[in-house]
């Protein structure tokens, strides 16, 4: 909210709301009413910071609900593996060279940003000044101040969080997951409640990695929208978010769902083999069988239920669905 009162202050100083075409430049401007990749960037900043947050807890969640093998062995091996990576995701160790990384490329896209935009006239000015200005150029300096303020905060505290956050937790899901299938950890039930054999949290996991990215993805879209080009350093973030989000929304939990379905097929073989024998004598037997038939139908080989199913379809078929609209209605 602080950011936004003060762009907006600004913007009422230096009356840069819309911005009327000029000699200067061929389209005119981007006033900040004009520019929906300012109120992107302004409007997904606290809510990229939630869903980090939200992503940490389902992390911990998915992995300490996973369905452990009876035994107390597999309980303790999945906790000690949580307990090895959570540090490292908490940017402890090692861990804290990475978000240095992310932090050094937050600042260098930002001080990029400031030094081709400050003079719009300039030798070293942004590409989209071949064709319009912007609300913060250095051609509307109380606005440039207000609103490079805030890239700062988005693009050096924000991101870098966000990011380093969303990479760890990756790499962790992935590492434990394997571990555990590699192991025989894993024992998904049938009967489980939540419907999924136990791993419905894992899908719901799956889902809270995908969220920053599409929120990172709709800020580029915003962003290519109003300045109607394609330049590179709005094209190589693109092509590594969308990349990142349809590779990462398949591979991260894949060996879950691998241990999921072995758990189907085991299920449906022994069912498929109680079926040729001869119907159980007691009715308990019968119950229970006719209580595994039950389970087995009404429980799907997914992580995901009908609704997260729906959502992560959905979200996987956001970022070619956006890319093709940009390419064909410009």
């Amino acid at each position: 909210m602080a950011q936004l009162t003060a762009v907006l202050l600004a913007c009422w100083w230096d009356n840069s709301w819309t911005i009327s075409a000029s000699g200067k430049f061929t389209e005119g401007g981007r006033g900040f009413l004009q520019h929906y990749g300012a109120w992107a960037i302004l409007l997904t900043d606290p809510l990229l910071l939630v869903a980090s947050g939200f992503l940490d807890r389902q992390f911990c969640v998915a992995i300490l609900t996973l369905p452990a093998r009876a035994d107390r062995d597999a309980a303790r091996a999945i906790t000690r593996s949580l307990r090895e990576y959570l540090p490292w995701v908490r940017g402890k160790g090692t861990a804290a060279l990475f978000y240095a990384l992310c932090l050094i490329t937050g600042l260098f896209a930002w001080t990029y940003n400031v030094a081709s935009t400050i003079d719009p006239l300039g030798a070293l000015r942004h590409p989209i000044f071949a064709h319009h200005d912007v609300f913060d150029s250095g051609l509307h300096m109380r606005s440039f101040i207000a609103f490079k303020a805030c890239l700062f905060l988005s693009w050096v505290v924000v991101y870098p969080i966000v990011g380093f956050k969303l990479v760890t937790i990756i790499i962790a899901t992935r590492s434990i997951l394997r571990r555990a299938e590699k192991h025989g950890l894993l024992q998904p039930r049938v009967e489980h409640p939540d419907g999924c054999y136990g791993l419905k949290n894992v899908g719901t996991l799956n889902i809270a990695i995908l969220v920053p990215c599409l929120l990172a993805f709709f800020v580029m879209f915003a962003l290519l929208v109003t300045h109607q080009m394609m330049y590179e350093s709005i094209l190589i973030p693109l092509i590594v978010v969308s990349t990142v989000f349809l590779v990462t929304s398949f591979i991260v939990i894949w060996p879950a769902q691998m241990v999921l379905w072995q758990a189907r097929d085991k299920e449906f073989r022994d069912l498929a083999k109680s079926s040729r024998q001869p119907p159980p004598a007691s009715d308990r037997d019968l119950f229970q069988f006719t209580a595994r038939r039950f389970f087995f139908s009404a429980a799907k080989a997914s992580p995901y239920s009908d609704t997260t199913k729906v959502i992560i379809l959905a979200m996987r078929a956001t970022p070619p669905v956006v890319s093709l609209a940009i390419h064909f209605f410009p």
